[in-house]
């Protein structure tokens, strides 16, 4: 009981001191906060960081009841967690480079940094895979987006499996595009559904959700309720959008991602300023304690 009210109060001075917006609200703090300490202190998945700087969930219409803390990272060090994070295709890819000098940590935050590097261009691209991946749950992220073309900034989920058993996604998985932003296509936020592998037999299922106050350069959250039913996607809150087309039934694990392509616009960014970033203040998951219940 000492070490959880320790943790409480750490919660409760970090919020005081350090708020950053306007992505969660108080009215369920106490009880859910103490719900996800209780869990995570009797065993759950790494959770260390739960006394971040502000609450810890967020309404709770959009976190149903019983959903728990499993996974998160919060993002404080000074480095990037390589416990919970590799670097995602290094190399080569579309119109750039994914390199491990254009992720970085500091100040709380994640930054995927998109720069020039003679005359290359270079961008972050991180994932969990092969240290955490999750079967249904609640997805969210808080992030700032570029400010420049060019760029398609994502978080996504994406199988092991994915496209290895053609036609059937629910048991060789689905990418599940959170969010992607693209400069080109103002006040939108996309959510899309990949499945069957990206070659002859892919499929894929789409929607752009209006909401220009993504433009504002301000913190925004990007979440997915993710069930053996559909995919619910909610930008800072606000139900969004539903899909209840080739839903996986396996675990995935975690992408962030901020690399350049034709659809973001990436042919053409001689006349973009440089260096920009998407930059991530947390990404937390939470999952059902009794998954019978669903």
């Amino acid at each position: 009981m000492v070490e959880f009210n320790r943790i409480k109060q750490q919660a409760k001075d970090k919020e005081r001191k350090m708020r950053k917006g306007n992505s969660f609200v108080s009215d369920g703090l106490s009880i859910l906060l103490i719900g996800a300490v209780v869990w995570g202190l009797s065993g759950c998945r790494d959770v260390s960081q739960i006394e971040k700087k502000e609450e810890l969930t967020k309404a709770k219409e959009l976190i149903p009841p019983g959903y728990a803390l499993v996974w998160n990272d919060e993002f404080d060090g000074d480095s990037l967690d390589r416990t919970k994070w590799g670097y995602h295709h290094l190399g080569k890819r579309k119109l750039g480079y994914s390199t491990e000098e254009s992720v970085s940590v500091g100040g709380g935050t994640l930054k995927l940094r998109l720069y020039k590097d003679q005359d290359k261009y270079c961008y972050g691209m991180i994932d969990t895979n092969g240290k955490f991946q999750a079967k249904y749950g609640y997805f969210e992220m808080r992030a700032k987006l570029p400010k420049i073309k060019g760029p398609q900034s994502a978080f996504w989920l994406q199988s092991d499996k994915y496209g290895s058993i053609i036609g059937d996604p629910g048991q060789s998985g689905v990418e599940i595009d959170i969010m992607e932003y693209v400069k080109i296509s103002p006040g939108k936020v996309h959510f899309t559904v990949h499945w069957d592998g990206y070659k002859d037999k892919h499929k894929k299922n789409g929607y752009s959700y209006e909401y220009p106050a993504v433009e504002d350069a301000a913190w925004h959250t990007y979440a997915l309720l993710w069930t053996p039913d559909s995919y619910r996607f909610y930008v800072d809150g606000i139900f969004a959008h539903e899909k209840k087309i080739a839903v996986s039934h396996v675990p995935e694990y975690i992408n962030l991602s901020n690399e350049i392509g034709q659809w973001g616009g990436g042919a053409n960014m001689s006349e973009e300023k440089l260096p920009d970033q998407f930059e991530v203040d947390y990404v937390r998951v939470y999952q059902l304690e009794k998954p019978d219940t669903l």
